[in-house]
């Protein structure tokens, strides 16, 4: 009896022994903290876990919600939130695109977040506001500036990209340093180039050159001094919300506008909820996307003063088209309709658009035109 007792002690103690060993170790490929420490803040103050991640690292990881948008859409930038945060802060690009008939098609222009339109001599002429360009291959045709355009980039602090200039654009541009023209100096590094298919086929030589938004975005950021974020003070020019459909609006599934020199239009695709484009009788496509249609959630039309350019600044019916005065214009969105009004308070302000009693407005997510026309064009819809 004593012999089994003196064993059981002996065991007991073994036993014990290995437990405070074990205690005192360890895990493999782990390290015990200091008594006292905390886990480490993280750069919003909060406390990070002190746990390494399980499978992909934390940097990878696409945030559950949202706390970043694209201020020109607003949809959300679903990245890790660090470069989540770079992308909503990063400076608009504004490009010059040709819409005359004989340059189409274009291209790049589907992946634009905003595009405006306006008149010039004897056509229409395209600004594609990119909230990140660099992502984007093909853009073009590239075309001249024209001091209108200049201040419709400037409504959204954006970088304005161009190919030549008119007396009055040179005039502003020469006094700036914001501005990349394609025709001068090396091309912005090989960022602007002649489109061989189209230069050997014997194109018009302003129908040729495009534009590589990844390279431009290179030259831009390590080659320039041009600032590449927001303005400390800037904000998103508009409000979103997920249905935008105005309230009390009337019937607008297509949509036609009539300025000076074209004649578009733009049928509601319930499936999509959005405005699919035409223009010239066929469907406005993007070669480089596969000759994908233009589709937008928002379709904004106004009308404002335009005359034409006189002494050194005129010549060939250039146009003088006020982007400041304000006036009446329509709001489309899922298709309905209503009357708005806009204003800016300077050249360099965004546009502000309200009901006609004087409420602003709040676009659907997404892409939106603008289309800019005289006093006298004409907008109808059913």
């Amino acid at each position: 009896m004593k012999k089994f007792r003196s064993f059981t002690f002996v065991f007991l103690l073994i036993t014990l022994a290995f437990v405070l060993f074990a205690c005192t170790v360890p895990e493999s490929g782990t390290s015990p903290e200091p008594d006292g420490s905390a886990p480490p803040a993280t750069d919003d103050g909060s406390i990070a876990s002190s746990m390494p991640p399980a499978g992909p690292t934390a940097s990878s990881m696409p945030p559950t919600e949202a706390k970043y948008y694209n201020m020109l859409t607003g949809e959300p930038i679903l990245l890790p939130d660090a470069e989540a945060l770079a992308a909503q802060n990063r400076r608009p690009t504004a490009v010059m695109v040709n819409n005359i008939q004989g340059s189409l098609p274009q291209s790049g222009i589907t992946a634009a977040d905003v595009i405006f339109e306006a008149d010039v001599e004897g056509c229409t002429r395209l600004l594609a506001v990119f909230q990140d360009i660099s992502a984007v291959k093909k853009i073009g045709s590239v075309r001249s500036a024209r001091h209108y355009y200049i201040e419709l980039a400037d409504s959204l602090d954006a970088v304005y990209i161009h190919a030549g200039w008119s007396p009055r654009a040179m005039s502003i541009l020469n006094k700036r340093t914001d501005y990349i023209n394609g025709l001068k100096g090396s091309g912005a590094d090989g960022a602007f180039y002649r489109d061989p298919d189209r230069y050997n086929k014997g194109w018009k030589t302003e129908y040729t050159l495009f534009l590589d938004g990844g390279k431009l975005w290179t030259y831009l950021t390590t080659k320039t001094q041009i600032r590449s974020t927001a303005a400390a003070d800037y904000k998103a020019p508009w409000s979103f919300v997920a249905d935008g459909t105005p309230a009390g609006g009337k019937d607008a599934k297509t949509v036609t506008t009539k300025s000076k020199y074209k004649t578009g239009t733009f049928e509601y695709d319930d499936a999509t909820k959005t405005y699919l484009a035409s223009q010239y009788n066929k469907p406005w496509v993007d070669e480089a996307a596969g000759n994908k249609q233009l589709a937008f959630t928002n379709l904004i039309v106004i009308k404002t003063k335009v005359g034409m350019l006189t002494g050194a600044d005129g010549g060939s019916g250039r146009l003088d088209i006020n982007t400041t005065q304000g006036g009446s214009g329509y709001f489309f969105c899922g298709g309905k309709s209503i009357e708005i009004k806009w204003s800016r308070a300077s050249q360099t302000s965004p546009f502000v658009f309200t009901t006609t009693d004087g409420k602003v407005i709040s676009l659907g997510v997404g892409k939106t035109y603008i289309g800019i026309i005289p006093e006298n064009g004409t907008v109808e819809y059913k």
